[in-house]
């Protein structure tokens, strides 16, 4: 299956199907490009299907692709950061939805289950008069003839109790929910094991109406929480299975899922800066690096006491007494001030801290990039004639520096998905 490999935010490229745009034409936007040309970008971050023209990938900004000609390397990449990032408890409730037109959600949960549990199958118990097993004497009593022997009497032969596991309707929900998505997206869903159940099919000879209301009459009688959260990825999948030609699986804004690429990221690897300015990353980081961090009372204006200031990611280093700021984006290049993240460094470079009840010894305020490689640049610094008092409290003005701080994309998602699903 041929796939074409872009990236968000730029152009679309003059070999890219008509069929794909057709599926994503509200994701496309118009911006100049360097000799003032107006141009049609990708304005996404997906997959997209076409039964004829195979797939489209669109990869995050600056996303380098990978060494695969055939792209299914990236593709698969990300179909899983996607599937991931969508379940992630950290994505709450932020618009940065993915949309998909195949119940591919469901089918993780359903295979998550599969992976922990195997096929699920109901347990029945049988009773049979030979071992092994454990005696049922209820069953050995009421079932045996009596036997004399000498002056007394005893059932004979003895039952054994025999636990099976027998195929039911959500065995075969199951198997044919796993089976058919792999059979259809083979290189997406590589390294994905089918059930092997041959005969799924002849337990649901019923449509999909009629699948999803046996499992709501099922899932109404059962209490099992595993089993209940199983049921209900199934009764997810079969009510939009059939939805849509094609694929289209898309975050039509990916601020939010970069903001949490880049919080693992730190949390697994950053320690600290160097002589430069720049962030050092090392096998296991500063896990207590916040997602999010909230200062409140900062405005004493009237009726303004209950504003915040919320940081994307902030730490007190109180070995060093040094604060991090730092703050993400997901821009296509850098090339206005970026006034919020200077206020954020005014507004807390004399803030005390907590723990000392002062203001930390140094800040350094970055904002964190999306690149090809890992790089480093200076965004600002202070100059004296417009913060005379800054300066003299801080002569080498490094706490009033604003970095730029660039990320390998490839590597920030690749490392996401090494803590599995």
């Amino acid at each position: 299956m041929n796939i074409t490999v872009c990236n968000d935010g730029c152009e679309i490229p003059e070999n890219v199907s008509g069929s794909f745009i057709g599926k994503i034409q509200k994701h496309i936007s118009m911006r100049k490009d360097s000799s003032g040309r107006e141009i049609q970008c990708f304005d996404f971050v997906g997959l997209v299907l076409d039964e004829k023209d195979g797939i489209l990938v669109v990869l995050p900004k600056h996303c380098r692709h990978s060494d695969d000609p055939t792209g299914a390397v990236d593709a698969r990449l990300l179909l899983n950061v996607m599937m991931k990032l969508n379940r992630d408890p950290l994505a709450g409730f932020s618009e940065d939805k993915m949309e998909s037109d195949y119940p591919f959600d469901a089918f993780c949960k359903i295979y998550e289950y599969y992976r922990a549990y195997g096929l699920y199958r109901d347990t029945t118990r049988r009773f049979l008069s030979q071992p092994p097993g454990k005696i049922n004497w209820k069953a050995t009593f009421s079932r045996s003839p009596y036997m004399m022997l000498g002056n007394q009497a005893f059932p004979f032969p003895f039952w054994y109790s025999h636990s099976a596991k027998e195929e039911s309707f959500l065995t075969a929900c199951m198997a044919h929910a796993i089976d058919s998505t792999i059979e259809r997206f083979p290189i997406l869903l590589e390294g994905f094991q089918s059930t092997g159940m041959r005969n799924a099919d002849d337990y649901l000879s019923g449509d999909s109406d009629w699948i999803v209301r046996t499992l709501g009459m099922i899932q109404e009688r059962t209490f099992r929480d595993s089993t209940i959260n199983l049921i209900q990825a199934l009764r997810d999948f079969y009510s939009n299975k059939h939805r849509g030609g094609g694929l289209a699986l898309r975050y039509a804004s990916f601020d939010r899922c970069w903001e949490i690429l880049v919080g693992s990221y730190l949390r697994r690897h950053f320690a600290g800066v160097d002589d430069n300015g720049a962030m050092k990353f090392s096998v296991s980081g500063y896990t207590k690096l916040g997602d999010q961090v909230t200062f409140d009372k900062f405005n004493n204006a009237p009726g303004k006491a209950s504003q915040e200031l919320r940081i994307d990611h902030y730490f007190y280093d109180s070995q060093h007494d040094i604060q991090y700021i730092i703050d993400e984006k997901y821009y296509r290049n850098v090339t206005e001030f970026n006034y919020k993240q200077f206020a954020y460094t005014i507004m807390l470079y004399n803030h005390p801290i907590e723990a000392t009840g002062r203001p930390a010894s140094f800040t350094y305020s970055m904002l964190v990039l999306p690149s090809e490689r890992f790089r480093h640049a200076i965004h600002y610094v202070a100059n004296e004639a417009f913060l005379p008092f800054f300066s003299k409290e801080n002569p080498d003005r490094r706490g009033l520096s604003i970095y730029e701080e660039y990320l390998d994309v490839r590597a920030v998602m690749r490392d996401y998905m090494e803590l599995g699903w």
